[in-house]
């Protein structure tokens, strides 16, 4: 286009930024020296584009620079330095972004999509101090009626803490979509009430709506961690029978881990090898975990080969392979597997780390 001569508009540009944000940096700040000479660097959409990307690139102090030189910020551009922090898991920046952006409501206001960015950040932090802090704002502006912001709000706090106030606006909504039933059975499922969400579901399905693959791995992962292996096997099974959804990894790494924790350890085996395709570390550490609880020597051993030809990283399963021999007192074996472990013969878990966020006080109703 550019060898023709056709000249570029205030279009061209942040077309062009979009499909190129992939990732690459250096693509990502030829774009922008490309923008400054054609002179769309300080054009809206340019910027917003730009800001999108960085934000992908992972280049967060160049995008947050870009959006502070925008003269003019519309709706678009807030919500996406929002949502950009959000999506790169720095919740609490993308708060005090929407902080700012309340102190300019007489210029610009927060919309729906604004809205949903903001409760995904508060999910994040788990903050329910936040969740009402929003939820009284979403009210204020009469937003409360908008089912997408309902079902955001119900997921904040699910996530928050709050499975009542979940609750309640679930009763209270006019109309119910997949979301709003998948968004409060995932609620009660993280808190801990597995018969609760397992009502809910069969409730969602009298009601008419059909459940996806996402809210299957919710009622599954419910039946897990409440012990309920005659009703996850039930819905495991109906999925394909009833709703021709075909069960992936997670599906069947739920029911490893529902078989696992009823200390059905042989059945969990049993089942990793019906699987259609081969297992991952996350199940096969589950069932390993298992065997080390229920002192399931002969299994752990048979898991442990499992995990060494058909996983790269080994996690933490030779610490697990470790404390089942020392259950049965084989301390020769015990001793030797550690001795690899020392000398680094068996790859090490690297190390964590962990963040922690000071509050700063959501803005108020």
């Amino acid at each position: 286009m550019r060898r023709r001569g056709v000249h570029t508009d205030r279009y061209t540009l942040p077309f062009l930024i979009h499909v190129c944000s992939s990732g690459d940096r250096l693509l990502c700040e030829s774009l922008h020296g490309q923008s400054l000479c054609l002179g769309y660097g300080s054009t809206l959409f340019t910027q917003t584009a730009l800001m999108n990307a960085y934000f992908v690139c992972r280049l967060w102090a160049a995008a947050r620079r870009v959006f502070d030189e925008m003269q003019a910020k519309d709706v678009v551009a807030w919500t996406g330095m929002v949502s950009g922090y959000v999506d790169s898991g720095m919740f609490l920046r993308g708060i005090m972004v929407f902080q700012e952006m309340r102190s300019c409501e007489d210029v610009v206001r927060p919309n729906v999509a604004t809205v949903v960015s903001v409760a995904s950040a508060c999910a994040g932090l788990g903050s329910l101090e936040y969740a009402k802090g929003l939820h009284g704002y979403v009210e204020k502006v009469g937003l409360e009626g908008e089912l997408i912001v309902t079902n955001a709000l119900i997921d904040m706090y699910g996530k928050c803490g709050g499975i009542e106030l979940a609750r309640g606006l679930f009763g209270l909504m006019p109309q119910k979509d997949l979301h709003s039933w998948t968004a409060v059975i995932s609620g009660f499922a993280s808190h801990g009430h597995g018969k609760e969400a397992v009502a809910l579901f069969l409730s969602m399905r009298e009601s008419g709506v059909l459940p996806d693959s996402i809210t299957f791995v919710v009622v599954l992962s419910a039946c897990s961690h409440a012990g309920l292996v005659d009703e996850g096997i039930s819905v495991f099974n109906s999925m394909e029978n009833e709703y021709k959804v075909t069960p992936d990894i997670k599906h069947y790494g739920c029911m490893v881990d529902l078989f696992s924790r009823a200390g059905l350890v042989a059945r969990a085996y049993q089942f990793i090898e019906s699987m259609p395709f081969e297992p991952n570390l996350a199940i096969l550490g589950a069932l390993l975990s298992a065997c080390s609880i229920n002192n399931e020597l002969d299994l752990g051993e048979l898991v442990i080969k499992k995990i060494e030809s058909v996983c790269s990283y080994k996690g933490g399963t030779s610490v697990l392979l470790s404390n089942i021999y020392a259950n049965q007192n084989l301390w020769h074996e015990v001793d030797s597997l550690r001795r690899k472990i020392r000398n680094d013969t068996i790859c090490r878990k690297p190390p964590g780390q962990s963040v922690i966020a000071a509050e700063v006080p959501f803005m108020g109703s």
